[in-house]
């Protein structure tokens, strides 16, 4: 058995005898073993008895507690550094949208693009960190170096987002098979649209129709077609061609069902699919291959969760598959900060929590005295109050993307420690992780009345006031602002400009205002505006939009519930100015209604004259 630790915490209890702590708590005192720090690049003599722990695992699976402890994100990122260079692993696997990830493993493999824009393209604020970015950069500088010829590959495994998955499927059966793509651009191609709502921080909408049965019904179609006349698909365009987009086409068909029936079966599918995922990555880089999973405890662990509808979690299917050849490593952290959405304001923001409860997992790894730790779980004594407390469910901390401060006690998930983990890893106390750049994840204004709807008294360049122009696009290559260059009338006008270049993820440039809904309930919302467009041909779409919101849920993970979205109904695609008009209706539940111009690729729109007005039924 054995358990690190780190160099300072064992102190904490050498004056007490260990018959005084919890039998728990003292099996963990006495198998204590020093860990020296967490910072990556710093030796690694004092990890080498990970040897041991590893064994010929293919697959190590690390979780984290929160999406928010910097040292647990520090120390995977130093185990990973551990595994490469002392047992071979050659792939880093993250929860992340698994075609958006390709950028990223462009920029590993060949230095192409800017993996902190390549960050921002897979949506997820939790990886859009200094952590996670120095882990990648790690990586290229690794595979720069001559002497390592086997190079590290970075992949991502989640399905969340349908993007690049529709449009990679879509381009490839344009090649191969124009008939079925026309049939499947009719039923598919709005989910290659990316709508990147701000106010979701880029999320895309729940859109009912992208799960219904003719969407589910096309891109069954589609994949078991891809698989009928594989191999004349593959005489067009080779293997690995059609092999990626098969898999594409996979996680397609994964979102459009986890959409279903309101989502009804989301974790469910969502954790299937990641587990099927990794293993159509091991497929692909060989029986030799070793990977290294990053991923939220919930996900990694072998177990069955309740609270999602006894849903087999991803951690359960990858030990079907791998068997021993999978070891899963759980953190656990005491007391601390930690970064996360907040449930009120949807910010992104840190927050402090006090040691554990006694009745927690981590109060028996603190009261050990431990400061930074890892328990091999396999080791527990085969009976004896040691086992006995550990044949229980316990609690542990828990939380996602986001944190309800106002209910810590939802914080806290129940496992049966030696079947959902191998390892277990212990922080006495952590900090928070630091976002590439936080200002991309703060709260957005609801104003009480629209202002600033012919966007005069500007100064050319500035981002129009009362309106939001999200800081996170401009890391995407867009330009966001007021410009007098071309108005329809008065001297300035707003502008959205993507330039031709080299740009990660699947993202839309916008321009959103939010008014209260109240004046208008009861009502019809009309939104009138004037709009024009300079867009290269095939390289991009523009449209108007307009949103009527309920009142927000506190659950982080849950997008606006939406009255009315006019989606990409209203596109501008004149170069000439146009008007446009959009109504809806607005219901007694209405909370928040928002409005604004997209762009979607490259060119450049511009936005004039808006009015905002309400229609009595």
């Amino acid at each position: 058995m054995t358990l690190f630790l780190g160099a300072s915490a064992d102190r904490l209890l050498a004056s007490q005898p260990s018959t005084e702590l919890h039998p728990v708590s003292a099996w963990l005192s006495s198998e204590a073993v020093r860990l020296r720090t967490v910072e990556p690049e710093s030796g690694l003599a004092d990890l080498q008895p990970l040897k041991q722990i590893v064994g010929d695992a293919q697959i190590v699976a690390f979780g984290e507690p929160t999406h928010g402890n910097r040292e647990i994100f520090r120390l995977k990122h130093r185990i990973f550094e551990f595994l490469v260079e002392e047992k071979g692993f050659d792939v880093f696997a993250l929860e992340a949208p698994l075609p958006e990830s390709f950028d990223l493993n462009e920029y590993v493999l060949t230095g192409k693009g800017d993996p902190a824009q390549a960050l921002a393209g897979i949506t997820m604020w939790a990886w859009d960190t200094e952590e996670v970015l120095s882990t990648i950069e790690w990586m290229r500088r690794y595979n720069q170096d001559p002497a390592n010829t086997r190079k590290l590959k970075f992949y991502g495994f989640d399905m969340q987002a349908p993007e690049r998955a529709a449009r990679v499927t879509l381009d490839y059966l344009a090649k191969v098979d124009s008939p079925l793509a026309e049939a499947a651009q009719e039923e598919l191609g709005s989910l290659a649209i990316p709508f990147s709502d701000p106010e979701s921080f880029g999320w895309r909408p729940d859109i009912e129709s992208e799960g219904d049965v003719s969407a589910l019904e096309a891109v069954r179609l589609v994949v078991g077609e891809l698989d009928s006349r594989r191999h004349d698909y593959i005489a067009h365009t080779g293997r690995k061609e059609w092999e990626l987009a098969r898999r594409h086409a996979q996680v397609l068909a994964s979102f459009v069902e986890a959409s279903a029936e309101a989502g009804r079966d989301w974790d469910r599918v969502r954790d299937r699919t990641m587990a099927e995922n990794l293993r159509w990555i091991v497929d692909r880089e060989g029986n030799d291959t070793k990977v290294f999973v990053w991923a939220h405890n919930s996900h990694v662990a072998d177990t069955t969760i309740a609270r999602w509808g006894d849903v087999d979690t991803a951690g359960r299917h990858l030990r079907r598959m791998f068997g021993e050849d999978l070891l899963i490593i759980g953190t656990l952290f005491d007391r601390g900060e930690f970064a996360a959405l907040d449930a009120s304001s949807k910010e992104l923001r840190s927050f402090v929590v006090d040691s554990a409860p006694e009745d927690t997992v981590e109060a028996k790894f603190a009261a050990a005295g431990l400061g930074l730790a890892m328990i091999d779980l396999r080791s527990i004594p085969s009976k004896g109050p040691v086992a006995e407390w550990f044949s229980e469910e316990r609690r542990t901390r828990h939380s996602g993307g986001g944190y309800n401060e106002a209910a810590p006690e939802r914080s806290f998930m129940e496992y049966v420690l030696p079947e959902a983990f191998d390892v277990l890893a212990f922080f006495r106390s952590t900090t928070a992780v630091k976002a590439v750049n936080r200002a991309d994840y703060g709260a957005f204004p609801t104003l009480a009345a629209p202002e600033n709807l012919d966007f005069e008294g500007c100064r050319d360049g500035e981002s129009p006031k009362g309106w939001i122009a999200w800081s996170k696009l401009s890391r995407a290559g867009f330009q966001v602002a007021t410009t007098a260059e071309t108005v329809f009338s008065g001297s300035c006008s707003a502008m959205i400009r993507r330039p031709p270049g080299h740009y990660a993820g699947e993202v839309a440039g916008s321009l959103v205002q939010r008014v209260d809904a109240a004046p208008y309930r009861g009502k019809k919302i009309r939104l009138r505006a004037v709009a024009r467009a300079e867009i290269p041909a095939n390289a991009g779409l523009s449209f108007l939009r307009l949103k009527v919101e309920r009142a927000p849920s506190i659950d982080v993970h849950s997008l606006p519930d939406l009255i009315f979205d006019s989606l990409d109904e209203q596109r501008v695609t004149s170069r000439e100015w146009q008007s446009y008009r959009i109504v809806a209706d607005v219901p007694e539940s209405a909370a928040v209604i928002s409005y604004g111009l997209f762009l979607a690729g490259l060119g450049t729109v511009w936005l004039d004259d808006v009015e905002v007005d309400s229609i009595e039924p």
